[in-house]
């Protein structure tokens, strides 16, 4: 990632430079990519993401046309009395509620809720133990265009019967269904995407190329798609809404089922590429690059003894 100072510089400005990073960040893919239609935008988060949906909420109203908040705070004074973990509240607004007041007031959603007016869903778990459903439940009578989906047995991985990239779609892959978080497996798209994000962390400088490479093309095959799929989708709605549910079922589980062995082609080219402190050439030639230089400096720094130079 960026390193730790970066994530450290948040500390007691949730609602700051991460807010200021989200506005860039928008003003940026709508500069970048024309198709954007920057009238009819969206916005969603869960957790951390759900707090900022409701800082949004309050603090950039009227620039998004719906908005979904998954397992966010409302009100971070209440949220730290709420939840089963205090380290981070503790650390994040520097104190405690009684000992830092204004660290938990001065970012807190729940003091801007006046200024709400874009209709929000807000999705929350039971079994949210960090971030209690009271935070959820009460979001809603904030605004009188919200609505709740509140799963009894949920806890940040919300069931849903259906997740795909329409809404008409009525099943997933197996690889979407399936995980062990105790058992790794090429046959779980989670573990599959998880094992290429940590692997890459250890020469990220020089697996990002390669990853992006992959991402840019499936995404543009996605994007180039588009198009046809859903004007082949109205017209058979026209005259068998069933038959278009099927094809839109077909095409978004091909899709992804293609995304997966993309990535597993990606997380094998990795593994054999970087190996090792090496990088392969395309004549599979090896090339020694050695240790990004923070990890080096870590070594020394937790093995000082054995780096330490001998005096003659």
């Amino acid at each position: 990632g960026y390193g730790q100072a970066f994530t450290d510089s948040i500390r007691g400005d949730w609602g700051g430079k991460p807010f200021v990073d989200l506005q860039k960040g928008l003003a940026a893919v709508l500069k970048r990519y024309p198709w954007a239609n920057g009238d009819r935008v969206g916005a969603l988060g869960a957790s951390f993401g759900g707090y900022m949906i409701n800082w949004i909420e309050g603090n950039w109203p009227g620039r998004f046309r719906c908005m979904v908040n998954h397992d966010g705070n409302l009100d971070e004074r209440m949220a730290y009395f709420d939840t089963e973990e205090l380290w981070f509240p503790e650390w994040d607004h520097v104190g405690t509620p009684w000992n830092n007041p204004k660290g938990y007031e001065k970012h807190n959603p729940v003091n801007f809720v006046k200024n709400w007016e874009t209709p929000m869903l807000v999705i929350h778990g039971a079994l949210d133990f960090r971030v209690a459903d009271t935070q959820g439940i009460a979001t809603c009578p904030t605004s009188s265009r919200s609505e709740l989906i509140y799963d009894s047995d949920g806890n940040k991985e919300i069931k849903f019967p259906t997740r795909a990239d329409y809404i008409q779609s009525s099943d997933i892959p197996d690889a979407y269904k399936s995980g062990d978080l105790q058992k790794f497996s090429w046959d779980s798209a989670w573990w599959v995407f998880n094992f290429v994000s940590n692997f890459a962390n250890l020469k990220y400088s020089y697996m990002i190329k390669d990853i992006q490479a992959v991402q840019s093309e499936l995404e543009n095959i996605a994007i180039t798609s588009q198009p046809a799929i859903e004007n082949a989708a109205l017209e058979l709605y026209k005259t068998n809404p069933q038959l278009m549910e099927y094809y839109l079922t077909n095409y978004c589980n091909s899709h992804a089922e293609n995304v997966v062995e993309k990535w597993i082609e990606l997380g094998e080219h990795l593994i054999t590429k970087y190996n090792d402190g090496y990088v392969k050439d395309e004549s599979g030639k090896l090339k020694g690059v050695g240790y990004p230089e923070p990890w080096l400096r870590e070594v020394v720094k937790s093995r000082p003894e054995q780096f330490k130079l001998k005096q003659f």
